[in-house]
């Protein structure tokens, strides 16, 4: 009888992992658990851990890391500057708040040239470094109707879109991201390319 009801017990726990496994929605914002106060979460240059080297650590207790890319348990952060794969094990999703079916993206950037917008829920600000000090101006969020990847935001003097189910890089950097984006300057009648992140 004990065997048996080990067994369903066993079959359950399973499903329940799968299940968990199954709900975790990338790019999202995950809090580090489980990991002794005098430990960190490795931080690997391949998802196994095995065969992939420790190429940095996560702090115990971190809150709001983004995880851009999944590949069985083990998920793909950047950390202190570089990518890499840290065991999903060790991570509980934060709760996705979305916008108007958007995903919560903070601030996206390009290169060459450089650009920045920092976004909240009700505006956005574009900055340049010749014009550093850049006035929010209002913002409207903006689901695809027909992509559940894509989303765009729409400003006075630019239209952001935005996909994500990917990753994609900077140009410059060692770091990946898990949003894709393109700006279009109304105003100006420019398109810059660049990332986006949660945080």
């Amino acid at each position: 009888m004990r065997a048996a009801f080990a067994a369903v017990l066993i079959w359950a726990l399973g499903l329940a992992g799968a299940a968990n496994a199954q709900s975790i929605q990338v790019p999202g914002l995950f809090d580090v658990v489980g990991v002794s106060a005098d430990d960190v979460l490795n931080v690997r240059d391949a998802p196994n851990a095995t065969t992939g080297q420790i190429i940095g650590g996560v702090p115990p207790n971190t809150k709001g890391l983004e995880i851009v890319h999944t590949e069985g348990r083990w998920g793909l952060v950047n950390q202190d500057g570089r990518a890499g794969w840290i065991h999903m094990g060790f991570v509980l999703a934060q709760p996705m708040v979305r916008r108007r079916g958007t995903l919560p993206i903070t601030r996206c950037i390009g290169n060459e040239p450089f650009w920045s917008l920092t976004l909240t829920d009700t505006d956005a600000a574009f900055a340049t470094p010749d014009t550093p000090d850049a006035v929010a101006q209002p913002v409207t969020f903006h689901a695809s109707q027909n992509h559940v990847n894509r989303f765009a935001v729409a400003g006075p003097s630019f239209l952001l879109t935005v996909r994500h189910g990917g990753t994609w890089t900077d140009g410059m950097s060692d770091q990946v991201y898990g949003f894709a984006a393109d700006l279009f300057l109304t105003d100006q009648k420019v398109l810059l390319s660049g990332v986006c992140t949660l945080r």
